[in-house]
């Protein structure tokens, strides 16, 4: 999950905290990340895609305890959805369609997208 400052709350933390859920019930924090301004996140595979101030930072989170930066984008939006091979980034200035590459997660082709 991600935890931002840039809210009413009145809050200054930026994180990303990753959780083991295996007790649904009691899940229990496996290791926070600092970040700068995390908002949306997607799951793919054994990758985290994180926006985070204007990137998307995607992590290597196969070892939950340590995610790791393996790539960044650089699209500034606020939430990303994913679906089988595609990757939907919704920002203030778009909507932006990519097409993920399971066998390297460095490969992303742009799509299309449609500007505000």
């Amino acid at each position: 999950m991600t935890l931002h400052s840039n809210t009413r709350c009145g809050s200054n933390i930026n994180v990303l905290e990753v959780y083991d859920t295996s007790n649904i019930n009691l899940p229990s924090l496996i290791t926070q990340v600092d970040l700068i301004q995390p908002k949306g996140l997607g799951l793919y595979g054994n990758y985290l895609f994180v926006c985070d101030a204007g990137l998307v930072k995607i992590f290597d989170v196969q070892n939950p305890g340590t995610p790791t930066v393996v790539h960044t984008l650089e699209i500034d939006c606020h939430d990303v959805i994913i679906s089988g091979n595609d990757l939907f980034a919704i920002g203030d200035t778009g909507l932006f369609r990519y097409k993920l590459h399971p066998d390297d997660i460095t490969n992303i082709t742009s799509e299309s997208n449609i500007i505000f």
